[in-house]
């Protein structure tokens, strides 16, 4: 489920809500990005907060998930200003730029304040 992130008419970035399960577990994860020359305006975490409040108020899930490269500290501010708390880390996790790289897991769920 993707989401669009506009700046002053621009496309600066997305969020994807992505991997969605439902059943008993109803969660999924997040992952984003957002173009470096509008970075540290705030845009990212108004984003995370209205896809976190979407994906809990309307599509009614438990958890979401956000994986992020532990050296990132900017993106990792953003699932922590967000109420999001690290759960593990996950040794090579992903495949990105032709090698398998460790992630943070944060999580948040539902009846989490945030």
């Amino acid at each position: 489920m993707p989401f669009a992130i506009e700046f002053e008419g621009s496309f600066v970035g997305q969020l994807t809500a992505g991997g969605i399960w439902g059943g008993s577990s109803r969660g999924c994860f997040f992952g984003y990005w957002i173009d470096q020359a509008v970075a540290g305006r705030g845009l990212m975490s108004r984003s995370v907060g209205l896809a976190t409040d979407y994906c809990f108020d309307v599509m009614k899930m438990h958890r979401i998930e956000i994986n992020i490269r532990p050296e990132n500290l900017p993106s990792r501010a953003v699932a922590e200003k967000c109420g999001y708390t690290e759960e593990s880390f996950r040794p090579r996790y992903l495949h990105i730029d032709g090698d398998w790289r460790d992630h943070v897991s944060y999580v948040r769920f539902r009846d989490t304040p945030g």
